[in-house]
């Protein structure tokens, strides 16, 4: 009786708490509003949220973490759905958008508020919802040091973060920020102050957002991982899956893995070390998958390929990236200074000629100085003409 009493009474405070446990809204902000409108938001699991964050970040994911509470099918059709935006129809393929992520923790009714009526007049609805969200030791083992390991997380505000041409937080093209508008509050309150502004270069085209809302209620939750199990142990078991070749740099680990991947790869270029890539690729599609069609500065060319001529079955081939100036400022058009890429994979901002510029310019500026001083000697050792017999006449 005492038995059944304890399980009645644990089973009741489990419901009580899965009862105050909110879940947490995750929007989706892309050019085209209409890739993920439906009548009523899915509710996914933490385990497949992380997967499709990954995804879009486009970052490694092996999806051997899916969990139990949803059969493996309808997880990875969320993981294929939300993981990436749609290419739009009869429209020629373009390197992939810069994507951002942003974690707001500590979200109430009130303090979010202003945050929904700003996306909700951009016509922007929510996408899905977290049916289980970690707690706020979660969020910091996901983001400062699973994210923060791929090179894509790091301190940054917001007037920076929503700017994917700033180079201070964009140091490749994707990043994830993380704010709680209960202990930044400063940095909550700028950030939804600048959700239009944000709208705005969504539109452009130039990047997409993903808003994850974490609720206050979650913060003391005891789930202390997005995954199953500590990352740790979900790494040591996925170790042993994972087969890389030459020249192959995101191939899938899983079979799961391979039913997720889209016809462009992984776009491990992201997260991949520069050093890691080859000098020549066999074709044009390996180029543009393993380089992210050179980072979105450049474009794949053959090197020995001659203009106004054809590529013999015999001729030799080496693709490899040729890297070409930007706006720095897209929406001022021509009137924007010009940003020059370089790097194997035209990943590097290129300051040669900004160097020889000053080098130069040092160069002028100290042999004018130096024949300025020279030219002051020269006068200074003129033989001075004789003064002793000025006007004084020869006696006779």
């Amino acid at each position: 009786m005492r038995l059944l009493t304890g399980l009645a009474i644990a089973a009741l405070s489990g419901l009580s708490v899965a009862a105050s446990q909110e879940p947490a809204e995750v929007y989706i902000l892309t050019a085209d509003r209409d890739s993920f409108a439906q009548t009523s938001p899915p509710q996914i699991p933490r385990q497949v949220a992380r997967d499709i964050l990954f995804q879009r970040l486009r970052s490694e994911s092996s999806y051997s973490d899916l969990p139990d509470s949803t059969d493996e099918e309808t997880s990875l059709s969320h993981i294929l759905k939300y993981g990436s935006s749609p290419a739009p129809l009869f429209e020629e393929q373009r390197p992939p958008r810069s994507q951002l992520v942003v974690i707001l923790e500590g979200i109430t009714s009130e303090n979010a508020k202003s945050l929904r009526q700003q996306v909700s007049d951009s016509n922007f609805k929510q996408t899905f919802t977290i049916s289980d969200p970690p707690s706020a030791s979660a969020n910091r083992q996901l983001v400062d040091v699973e994210f923060k390991a791929a090179g894509i997380a790091m301190p940054c505000e917001p007037s920076f973060a929503i700017n994917p041409f700033d180079m201070t937080c964009w140091t490749t093209r994707s990043l994830v920020v993380k704010y709680d508008a209960l202990k930044d509050s400063r940095y909550f309150s700028s950030f939804v102050e600048m959700i239009p502004e944000l709208v705005k270069t969504v539109e452009r085209g130039y990047l997409e957002a993903t808003l994850v809302l974490m609720p206050e209620s979650s913060r003391n939750s005891k789930l202390s991982y997005w995954t199953s199990t500590p990352p740790s142990q979900l790494q040591r078991r996925q170790s042993g899956e994972s087969v890389l070749t030459e020249g192959d740099v995101a191939k899938p680990k899983t079979q799961a893995s391979k039913a997720a991947g889209n016809d462009n790869g992984a776009f491990a270029w992201a997260t991949a070390d520069p050093k890691t890539i080859p000098a020549c690729f066999q074709s044009f599609n390996s180029c543009a998958t393993a380089t992210g069609n050179c980072s979105g500065h450049g474009e794949c060319t053959d090197k020995y390929a001659i203009p106004g001529q054809p590529t013999g079955a015999d001729d030799a081939v080496c693709f490899r990236c040729e890297c070409k100036s930007t706006y720095k400022y897209p929406e001022k058009g021509e009137n924007s200074p010009h940003v020059h890429w370089g790097g194997n994979i035209c990943q590097k901002v290129d300051v040669s000629s900004p160097f020889w510029l000053i080098a130069g310019l040092t160069i002028v500026l100290v042999g004018i100085v130096s024949f300025c001083i020279g030219l002051l000697f020269s006068v200074g050792e003129e033989k001075l003409p004789g003064v002793i017999g000025a006007g004084v006449s020869r006696s006779k």
